[in-house]
């Protein structure tokens, strides 16, 4: 798991790295649940069709599983991460155990103790300080912070899909969910891209662009959320929910180091109120 989310950070640089090459956001998208699809087919297509109609029982969870990683897990992401700075995506991402918790028990009841949600809201208050850069007047409306946002919604969309793993049939292995859920992704995610090629930057088809769709598509998506499928899978969200706090550190040290970015006052004091929640959450919980 410690490796996939590593691969996971790698999203976010990604993600970053497309936006100074002008490389449209929806379209990396599209092809981050395109190219693994295509890529595990080869490999899953006959266990798939011999378990054609689990899928087609299941295609609800399915499709709900596919938008979260499509569209809300990587056109969300990428145009937001294109709006915000890398450093600002990881520490909002920090945030994603919290969602967990919160998204736990309004799916399956999980049980929550008061401790346990006031650890949600300082860790509330830890985004909204990224988010606004060390300043609450955005709240009024003064200062709205889209990229951030939007990367919040990611943080909500990938949430969902790891909490959601647990209502998915469990008659198909990791691989062979994760291609099914690939490919309803892509197709969620194509009005998007379509759009995006009519109305604003096509998706360039070069050797840079090229490279990262070959990244994001193996790399991310195929082993990143193939090691953390079979990670959460094994061990439950909430653990696998522990192992997301290292993904902040890896995508500040290469944000630093590739990127150039550079730390403000403001992460640090989102990092501190996002750890506090986090620290009493799993304080309660292990009681």
């Amino acid at each position: 798991m410690l490796l996939g989310v590593f691969f996971l950070a790698t999203d976010v640089i990604i993600g970053k790295i497309a936006d100074r090459h002008q490389i449209a956001p929806f379209g990396l998208g599209f092809w981050r649940v395109l190219g693994p699809a295509i890529l595990l087919t080869p490999f899953y297509y006959q266990e798939i069709y011999i378990k054609r109609h689990i899928v087609i029982e299941n295609w609800k969870i399915l499709s709900i599983l596919g938008l979260c990683i499509s569209v809300l897990g990587g056109s969300a992401l990428y145009l937001g991460v294109s709006l915000t700075t890398a450093i600002n995506s990881g520490v909002v991402m920090t945030s994603q155990t919290a969602v967990m918790t919160l998204l736990g028990w309004l799916f399956f009841r999980d049980q929550i103790s008061i401790t346990q949600t006031i650890g949600i809201l300082i860790a509330a208050l830890g985004v909204l300080e990224v988010v606004g850069r060390g300043n609450f007047s955005f709240l009024l409306g003064l200062q709205i912070q889209i990229g951030d946002f939007l990367v919040f919604a990611a943080v909500i969309g990938y949430s969902s899909y790891v909490v959601l793993l647990r209502a998915s049939p469990s008659q198909l292995s990791p691989f062979a969910r994760l291609c099914v859920v690939c490919w309803i992704g892509s197709i969620l995610a194509a009005p998007l891209y379509v759009w995006e090629i009519f109305y604003s930057v096509p998706f360039a088809y070069t050797l840079t662009s090229l490279a990262m769709v070959l990244w994001i598509s193996i790399i991310v998506s195929i082993l990143a959320l193939g090691f953390m499928t079979i990670g959460t899978l094994a061990v439950g969200s909430y653990i696998a929910g522990m192992f997301f706090y290292l993904r902040t550190v890896f995508i500040v040290g290469l944000a630093i180091i590739i990127l150039g970015e550079s730390i403000a006052m403001y992460h640090i004091v989102g990092v501190i109120l996002i750890f506090t929640g986090i620290y009493m959450m799993s304080a309660s919980r292990q009681k």
